[in-house]
């Protein structure tokens, strides 16, 4: 496609997308759907999408009134040289409808940023569930700004991240986090079976699962590691909600290290902080180091 150019363009009824293509595009999507009801995006191929020169070019990007599907086993990858501009390598959006991405074994998706926020895959959807399924690998990266692997919301729904791949976050400047997962009124659910890593010059997080009125789970039996490259505080793991459960089970390894206050695991509930350990949780930190600190308001933090 020429300058500007979408890869492919789909806006119908009901949309299904199955690309083989190898797409190449500058300041424009790489594939684009949009749909007053259901979409469904199979992508085999490979996708560049150059974003340097516009807030709106996205390898993935896909907004629905409905359900979105996203399936990927090719390489996926968005980036920008310079501009302050958010890079997105996987965007999906629904209104009423959920959200399932699967990124299968062999499928790599990469959002890099220069001097604004680098996401590999952020969806939100306002009354459905968000399920992000991870086989293969998920980096996000930044050079003078945030970075973040998996970012996904939900207002009503379940936001759900399963990974038995490689996600990853890395900022030279800034604050990374691996795996973020938010809901408002539904639960935050992490499982991870394979391995996550941030790396960011502030703060580091390798994984986040917040719910507002809702529970925060996290069930690590891979590996987690957080790493504050220069000042910062760092947590393997950070879970707040009303309940919150961590399990890190026999197989399990989860990592902290920075400069400032430094979290293996730290878990927050209004009701009731539950972190059970059959694994190994480690801190490292100079200005105070936890291996596991559960606090809850109204009743009793348990570990």
């Amino acid at each position: 496609p020429s300058y500007g150019d979408y890869g492919i363009y789909a806006k119908w009824d009901n949309v299904t997308v199955v690309s083989y293509a190898d797409i190449t595009t500058e300041a424009a999507d790489g594939i684009f759907a949009d749909s007053d009801y259901d979409v469904s995006v199979t992508n085999h191929g490979n996708i560049t999408t150059d974003a340097t020169d516009t807030p709106y070019a996205n390898a993935i990007d896909v907004t629905a009134e409905g359900d979105v599907t996203i399936v990927n086993d090719g390489d996926i990858l968005a980036y920008s040289n310079y501009g302050n501009y958010y890079v997105y390598a996987v965007n999906a959006v629904s209104l009423t409808g959920s959200i399932t991405i699967e990124n299968q074994e062999g499928g790599t998706i990469l959002g890099s940023a220069y001097s604004e926020n680098g996401y590999g895959v952020h969806a939100v959807a306002y009354d459905g569930d968000v399920t992000v399924n991870n086989a293969g690998s998920i980096a996000g990266s930044s050079f003078t700004s945030n970075a973040t692997g998996v970012n996904i919301g939900s207002l009503y729904g379940t936001a759900t991240v399963d990974n038995s791949g490689h996600i990853e976050a890395y900022s030279l400047r800034d604050d990374a986090v691996g795996v973020s997962v938010l809901s408002v009124f539904g639960s935050a659910v992490v499982g991870n079976s394979g391995s996550i890593d941030a790396g960011g010059y502030g703060l580091a997080y390798g994984v986040v699962a917040y719910s507002e009125y809702g529970a925060a789970f996290v069930t690590n039996s891979g590996s987690i590691t957080a790493t504050s490259t220069v000042f910062d505080t760092a947590a393997g793991v950070a879970a707040s909600g009303a309940y919150v459960y961590v399990t890190n089970t026999e197989t399990g390894t989860i990592e902290a290290t920075g400069t400032a206050a430094v979290f293996g695991v730290i878990a927050s509930a209004y009701y009731d902080a539950t972190v059970e350990n059959a694994g190994s949780i480690v801190a490292n930190g100079y200005s105070g180091a936890y291996g596991v600190r559960a606090t809850a308001s109204a009743a009793e933090g348990h570990v």
